[in-house]
């Protein structure tokens, strides 16, 4: 069973991406500086030095796996390098020792909306005169000033009316998003950024090649940035604050932080800042900001790939070597005293119902920290802790989880649970506090806290495979104040924890005066803010910055492409079973192993339920929780994952303990152990959950979307029902997993061995059975369009569009892929610039055609917007004006077909990867890898070929759902706008199958 980590504290803790329109690279996230509180005292405020005085590591200390070096230039700015030379790319991270802890108390939000700024380019980039544009960039900053100070809504109007006029005169000279496009003219992608309490931190993935260019660009960015296109920019940082109004555990974060720490900017001063500061942004505020914190003594680089300090050092040097370093002002004190009584708090939302108890601890330099994070895992490590046992693999609770956090001057620790239907928040929280009092008095042995060391050292060097996790940890480091030295030898400080100390910290931070927070289900009213008005900024992909033309001639080695080849990369054998892909892992002793079913809830309706309740039984004599804690005991994982139309089973783990976690495996299918009250127990949970998804805005949208475009076959709809899990018996669950592990399957073997050794070990099952046939996927064919509307009384309208295609062929694939880079490539896409940066009309706006996961499945051209619902109407407007018909403009063009090959070129799949990109490619029918040809062909495709394709993909009827407030979206004027044909208002009900 995995961990269930709580979503809460998503804008505390998680931080607040800047500039997110789409799915983003899941990475970890940085606590804060290491400033060693008392949390019984007043902290001391965070006193700035003049330079960051980490230590300098100039060759990698013994025992580092990442082999890291910590160098600064001459002005003070810190550079952490590691080295992997497995893909010519490098993770980069440029990290601001500031964030909303350093807003002013009155401002609160600045730092996050700087952060968005910082993507509007320089004095050189992103202006094609930057004398005659600035000023009205001039003008523009002092009619802030006055929006400060206007007495009332008509002043506030007619100021923003002339803000809105200056800003179209300076975009005579302003070439917008010149940044992204000329990011992805160059292969730099994964292009983001974030907000944090104590942390900025800008993102990029580099090829090696373009490593000199970048740190051009990005020398350039941070020593002589243009805050210009602000107004839109503010409302896309509005409409990001209405996505956190939308979302309860973001409400519950603010929330809890202002219990917590209620002297303290972590409490006061939300990342997303408040919605008052919001209406009156603080221009003059921003500039002296960057210009307070944005200093080279209160930053570092963070790289981690196919880069060295050799190569690295003199460029950066020459690139940020000329900024000038600054004393750093002394924060305002802030008291950390601990509340001295218990705080209850409530926050009403739809859905789920749950609780939430939350502790201050300490900071990351306070001693106890380590000891701490034991704790955590004591309590729920995913397997065996206090929590996973007692009430998750019980069932007592749906779902409960805990975490830590720190930051530079504070911390806390969390514990929370879901309610099932029927239980009162009173009930959840006897639970919770039933395993606190379990970690007090010692209820866990040091063979406990043994297992923990082994699996933690597993999850470390897992994460080593990955330069995000490199440059993450890194990152850490810095923001933290924490020598590297000091950072390598937290594992074996979590080695030398004793039973003796996680019951003194458990006693000591975890009193009887928490704050708890209970969720309860009800209606939440954001508040209605009015739209203001913006003309469109016109953006032309034809303009270019002498800059931009400059840093694109700088001549770079090219990189070679590289395809997957058998025999090379992989190995492919038979089983009894099916195909077997092994990949060896050359890193480290860790292993891997994938049962790939063509088999799931829409062909077998209650398999899912059935790996539910395999999850939770134990195995031949072992109890559940025997066999949770056996598996742990070894550093072994067995994982269940039951989809639409696949599952899997997932083993992981030490490679030399392979045969244990297969022959578990083979026991717990062949005779599981179910105790009394089991079945009863999950079918309870389930139906409560599935009630409280009735009640999520974010999983109705969902279904709406599902309903409009697939109908009765929606995967909502196409589930087993609530009766059918009331009367499915065990003997009837079992039989389903007992005949799919016979049936024919696919293995994955990821690990040190080579593929004899493994073929000779991993085989499951023995009949084997052809599996069932399944059908293709399968959208609606409309004869007209046609919208689909759910109301919901939300800050955001949640927007779908589609228009459905049939089967995306293999020759048509390059076309696709030039299209979705096109339209929807990141910020540098045509959706994005025109609905977001040049109109303040959406959050997120992106398009892209999906490809056919099988051969013979239909494919779509689908669009979304995240919107205030009174742009609705606009935002779609716009949007369909943009798609029908696309015009293709040279230069954007141009610009995609460069960021592809650039991809083409840099990426490699992952050795974990590799035998999922193999089976994908035989499920659509292919004996090798695609890329070969679809790399030709890229380079012989004319935009006039991708610009035929695209309209011919948007002939048929589209098929919108929006999910929204009817009280702000005028329906009768959106069809009327784009030609709706047929209006069909849904009830919530009708979206769900069971």
């Amino acid at each position: 069973m995995s961990k269930i980590r709580s979503y809460l504290f998503s804008s505390l803790l998680l931080p607040a991406v800047l500039l997110a329109c789409g799915p983003k690279t899941t990475m970890e996230v940085p606590s804060s500086k290491a400033t060693a509180v008392n949390r019984t005292e007043e902290g001391p405020g965070d006193k700035q030095s003049q330079r960051a005085a980490v230590e300098l590591i100039p060759n990698a200390l013994p025992g580092d796996p990442m082999a890291a070096t910590v160098h600064r230039l001459t002005n003070g700015l810190t550079v952490y390098i590691s080295t992997d030379r497995s893909t010519p790319s490098i993770s980069s991270w440029i990290v601001v020792r500031s964030g909303s802890r350093h807003d002013p108390k009155n401002s609160t939000g600045l730092a996050h909306y700087l952060e968005h700024m910082l993507f509007k380019g320089s004095s050189a980039l992103g202006s094609l005169d930057f004398a005659k544009e600035k000023p009205h960039l001039d003008n523009i900053a002092k009619l802030y000033d006055e929006l400060r100070d206007a007495a009332d809504d008509n002043a506030r109007n007619a100021i923003l009316a002339k803000i809105d006029k200056e800003t179209q005169a300076s975009s005579q000279y302003s070439i917008p998003n010149e940044f992204d496009n000329l990011y992805a003219s160059l292969g730099i992608d994964g292009v983001n950024a974030f907000t944090g309490n104590d942390q900025t931190v800008y993102i990029a993935s580099v090829p090696s090649n373009q490593f000199e260019t970048w740190t051009k660009v990005e020398g350039d960015r941070f020593s002589n940035p243009q805050f210009r296109l602000f107004y839109p920019e503010l409302e896309s940082v509005y409409e990001e604050k209405n996505r956190s109004l939308d979302n309860p555990n973001s409400r519950i974060d603010e929330a809890v932080a202002r219990g917590l720490f209620p002297a303290h900017p972590y409490g006061t001063q939300p990342t997303l800042g408040s919605a008052e500061h919001l209406k009156t942004p603080a221009f003059g505020d921003m500039a002296e900001f960057f210009d307070t914190w944005y200093r080279p003594n209160n930053m570092a680089i963070v790289l981690a790939g196919d880069i060295d300090a050799k190569t690295a050092l003199p460029a950066l040097q020459a690139a940020f070597g000329a900024m000038a370093p600054k004393d750093l002002p002394a924060l305002p004190e802030s008291s950390l005293t601990p509340p001295s009584a218990r705080q209850d708090i409530e926050i009403v939302a739809p859905g789920e119902q749950s609780v939430l108890i939350a502790w201050p601890t300490v900071a990351v330099g306070h001693p106890d920290k380590i000891v701490l994070d034991a704790m955590d895992l004591v309590i729920d490590n995913s397997a065996t802790g206090l929590l996973n046992l007692e009430l998750v693999l019980s069932q007592k609770l749906p779902q409960a989880g805990s975490y830590g956090y720190v930051m530079r001057e504070a911390g806390m620790w969390v514990l929370n649970g879901t309610a099932r239907d029927g239980q009162s928040h009173e009930d959840v929280e006897t639970l919770l506090m039933s395993v606190v009092a379990k970690l007090k008095a010692g209820a866990f042995t040091q063979k406990d806290l043994d297992a923990i060391v082994i699996n933690r050292e597993i999850s470390d060097k897992r994460s080593l495979e990955s330069n995000g996790a490199r440059v993450s940890k890194m990152a850490n480091s810095f923001i933290n104040d924490r020598n590297w030295s000091d950072v390598i030898k937290d594992q074996g400080r979590l080695r030398a924890v004793t039973r003796e100390e996680v019951m003194r910290v458990a006693n000591t931070y975890l009193t009887d005066a928490p704050l708890v927070a209970n969720r309860k289900r009800g209606e939440f009213k954001a508040e209605k803010v009015n739209k203001p008005s913006i003309t469109p900024i016109k953006i032309d992909s034809s303009k270019e910055s002498a800059f931009a033309n400059k840093i694109k001639a700088i001549p770079v080695d090219a990189l070679s492409p590289q395809w997957l080849v058998q025999g090379e990369h992989f190995s492919r054998s038979e089983l009894p079973a099916g195909p077997l892909i092994s990949v060896v892992n050359e890193r480290n002793d860790l292993f891997t192993l994938e049962y790939l079913f063509k088999s799931g809830r829409s062909d077998q309706p209650l398999l899912c339920h059935a790996f539910s309740l395999l999850e939770r039984s134990g195995a031949g004599q072992r109890a559940p929780k025997d066999l949770q804690k056996r598996l742990y005991s070894i550093g072994s994982s067995i994982e269940f994952r039951c989809g639409v139309r696949s599952s899997t089973i997932v083993l992981a783990g030490i490679d030399r303990k392979m045969e244990d976690t297969i022959a578990i495996l083979k026991e717990w299918v062949s005779t599981p152990l179910i105790e009394d009250g089991t079945l009863s127990n999950l079918v309870a949970n389930a139906l409560s959950q599935r009630k409280d998804a009735m009640n999520e805005p974010s999983v109705i949208a969902a279904a709406l979307s599902q309903y409009a475009l697939r109908g009765k076959n929606s995967v909502y709809l196409n589930v087993v029902s609530n009766k059918s899990l009331k009367r499915a018996k065990e003997k009837t669950l079992m039989g389903l997993i007992t005949r799919l592990v016979n049936t024919k399957h696919r293995t994955a073997y990821f690990g040190p061995r080579n593929a004899d050794r493994v073929k000779a070990v991993v085989g499951l099952g023995t009949k084997h059975k052809v599996a069932a046939k399944q059908k293709p996927l399968r959208y609606k064919a409309p004869k007209k369009s046609t919208l689909y509307f759910v109301d919901q009384k939300v800050a955001q309208a949640q927007i779908r569009i589609g228009w459905p295609t049939g089967e995306l062929t293999e020759a048509d694939s390059v076309k696709a892929a030039l299209f979705n880079q096109y339209v929807g490539g990141g910020m540098g896409g045509l959706i994005f610039q025109e609905i977001r940066e040049a109109r303040g009309l959406a959050y997120s706006a992106w398009t892209y055609h999906t490809s056919s996961d099988r051969r013979g499945d239909d494919s779509l051209v689908v669009a979304g917007l995240g919107t205030q619902a009174d742009k609705s109407v606009e935002a779609v407007r716009t949007l369909m004006s943009l798609l029908i018909p696309l015009r293709v403009e040279p230069g954007r063009f141009t610009t995609a077909k460069n960021s592809l090959d650039a991809d083409y070129r840099k990426n490699r799949t992952s050795p974990r990867r590799r035998s999922d990109v193999v089976f994908a490619w035989e499920d659509r029918g292919l004996s090798e890898d695609p890329s070969i040809k679809e790399y030709a062909e890229l380079h012989k495709t004319p935009a006039g070929d991708m610009q035929t394709f695209a309209n011919s993909k948007t002939k048929t009827p589209p098929i919108l759902s929006i999910s929204g407030d009817s009280d702000r979206i005028d329906l009768k004027a959106l069809a009327a706008a784009i030609g709706i044909k047929s209006t069909k208002i849904l009830k919530v009900s009708q979206l769900f199958g069971w």
